[in-house]
């Protein structure tokens, strides 16, 4: 493909072995993730993957063209990666998927760094399971029971991602409601409720399974 480049930003991929690397992964975890979709689905995905060419071309005006590809790459590199580890089993012991609570504990730390650092005032997790990267991937919601997927480091140091929910994501299915301490869990006659504490016996939040 390099050495029959005209456009800027085929010349600007080969010039950069790191760029290089990224395009090829990226291209890869595009591949396997549209094979995986149909439907609306697949041209929702296609849709994005356009918006993301759109804004990698947008980096021939940047400063510094160069961190602006290797940043436009790694993040669209990381959704895609992210979004492939959720089709796959947990790649870890920890509980997933309609059974995610039987691990809480597991998820205690990136519940935590999601809380803080999410510019979303979200009440409950709904889902949770561990990445092929190690990392924690959650199903959070707010007080509207609006849909958002967090990214965490599993030691809780810091978020990855947050975004709404996409429709197209193949994502773990929910299983009980974590609501962490400060968040007003549902009630009524339809939920078992049980307090959470962690290791230390302090009340981390509640614990809600549906009964109805």
């Amino acid at each position: 493909m390099c050495k029959d480049a005209t456009l800027w930003a085929d010349k600007a991929v080969c010039s950069s072995v790191e760029v290089s690397r990224l395009d090829l992964d990226l291209a890869a975890a595009y591949s396997q993730l549209r094979s995986t979709l149909s439907g609306t689905d697949r041209e929702r995905l296609v849709s994005q993957q356009r918006e993301f060419l759109n804004r990698r071309n947008e980096c021939r005006h940047a400063a510094d063209a160069a961190a602006c590809l290797r940043t436009a790459y790694s993040d669209r590199l990381r959704a895609l990666q992210d979004r492939l580890a959720a089709q796959r089993p947990p790649a870890s012991d920890a509980a997933s998927g309609p059974q995610w609570a039987d691990s809480l504990a597991t998820y205690f730390r990136a519940i935590e760094a999601c809380q803080r650092s999410a510019p979303v005032q979200w009440v409950a997790v709904s889902s949770a399971w561990i990445t092929a990267q190690g990392n924690v991937g959650l199903k959070v919601r707010d007080a509207a029971r609006n849909g958002y997927l967090c990214y965490a480091a599993k030691d809780g140091s810091a978020m990855a991602s947050f975004a709404a929910v996409d429709s197209s994501q193949q994502l773990p299915a929910d299983g009980a409601l974590f609501f962490p301490t400060g968040s007003d869990p549902y009630r009524g006659e339809c939920f078992d409720r049980e307090q959470v504490q962690d290791e230390s016996g302090r009340p981390v939040g509640w614990l809600l399974r549906g009964r109805c």
